[in-house]
């Protein structure tokens, strides 16, 4: 069985498993290096060895402000006040504020949902 992994800025971007069968022939700008079913997508080449890749703390930390990011905005869409801001008009929202916001509490109810929205477009948009 033959595998070869095609590498791309030194990480295995995909790997081809012939069989029995020879390779084809691959363009030359292409670096297909010989490997065995260990390596997997995403693994480090040095032109020697494949190493699993490690992330760096930074890219953890990313990743998991992506992530936080992203629950935020799923919160955010899936609530009733926030898909209603959404979906109208500013002259509608404005009606529905008049409408809803009764007393301390409805106020406080609506500033939480707007700083929801708030938080996360400055997600996107301020960071």
């Amino acid at each position: 069985m033959a595998i070869k992994a095609l590498i791309v800025n030194g990480r295995v971007h995909d790997i081809l498993d012939s069989g029995a069968n020879p390779f084809p022939p691959f363009h030359p700008d292409l670096l297909w290096v010989p490997c065995d079913n260990t390596v997997q997508v995403g693994y480090v080449w040095n032109g020697t060895t494949f190493s699993a890749y490690v992330p760096t703390p930074a890219e953890v930390a990313a990743a998991a402000q992506v992530a936080a990011d992203s629950a935020a905005s799923d919160i955010a869409k899936a609530d009733p006040v926030i898909t209603y801001l959404v979906n109208h008009t500013p002259a509608e929202c404005a009606a529905y504020v008049a409408a809803n916001v009764t007393n301390l509490a409805t106020a406080v109810n609506v500033l939480q949902k707007v700083a929801m929205a708030l938080s996360v477009l400055a997600r996107k948009e301020l960071r």
